[in-house]
This record gives C-alpha cells, structure tokens and sequence, in this order.
C-alpha cells in the first residue's frame, strides 16, 4: 500500500470517518515491521487498540443496569420539565402586575394637558420635594408587587415540599 494513502486514511481515522476494512487494513499496516519513521510512533497506538479490542467490562449484568438507570434517569426528567413552565407563568404573573400597577398609577394621576404645562416648577427645592413625592409613590407600588412575588415565592415553596418530598 502507498504511503500517501496509508496518510490519509491515517486523517480520516482521526477525523472517525474511516470504515471498518479501512481500519483493518490501518491494522494489518501498522502491525508490520517496515514503517516509514515519521509513522513509527503510531504502532504502539495500533497494538494498543488491538490488544484493547478484545477486553470488556467484567460487571455482571451491566446492560441491563445502565438501560435501568437510563429510565430512571428519563422519568426524573420528564417530572423535571415542567418547572420552567411553572417560572415562566410567575414571570408573566408578575409583568401583569407591574404593568397593572402602572395603568392604575397613570389613571388615577390623569392631568388635564394645560395643567401640565402649568405645574413647571422652577424653584429646585420644590421640585426636589415634588420628585422626592412621586418617588416615594412608585416605591409604594413597587413594594406592593413585591409582596404579591412573595406569596407567589412561598406557594411554589410549599408546592415543593409536597411534591418532592
């Protein structure tokens, strides 16, 4: 056999795209005598795979246990998919409260458009004081959401303990 095609298949065994009579010919090669030296190194790799193939694990019964545990395994998971469901519905729970929060906030602060133009304020001090108000508004409403996450928090606590335990 050629060196440059023995190089090759030498590529496409480690790119794992040769097929099994190309191994064995890969085999049969570096299993000679007559090596080129820039390939020498890889015939204790070779006898290292042919001593390797015809060893197994030596467990009893081992299919049978990782087809088991693969099961398990499966069962597990199939319980498990449906916690993003569960956070992605509180998540969406709790954007709807915002968003609620701040179509009461924006109903119940409904300003006549001229009066808008007539509260500018332009003493700093006021204004600080005005800001400091509105802040202290939100920061009610954000505290009330809050508190509803909470119960939310608690009843997926709960929901834990009964189901996982």
């Amino acid at each position: 056999m050629n060196i440059n095609e023995i190089e090759k298949l030498v590529e496409k065994f480690y790119n794992g795209e040769t097929t099994l009579s190309e191994e064995r010919m890969l085999h049969g090669f570096f299993s000679g005598d007559s090596l080129p030296a820039h390939l020498k190194y890889m015939k204790r790799q070779f006898a290292f795979y042919d001593n390797e193939r015809g060893t197994g694990l030596e467990i009893p019964n081992y299919n049978d246990k990782v087809l088991e545990s693969l099961d398990n395994k499966n069962k597990i998971l199939k319980f498990k998919l449906h916690k993003p469901a569960i956070y992605s519905a509180y998540s969406v729970a709790v954007i709807i409260i915002i968003a609620i929060a701040i179509n009461i906030f924006n109903f119940l602060n409904q300003r006549n458009p001229n009066e808008i133009n007539q509260s500018t304020i332009n003493d700093p001090e006021i204004a600080y004081r005005e800001t400091k108000q509105a802040l202290i508004l939100v920061s009610t409403y954000v505290d009330e959401a809050l508190t509803e996450c909470r119960d939310i928090s608690k009843f997926d606590e709960y929901r834990q303990m009964i189901f996982y335990k």
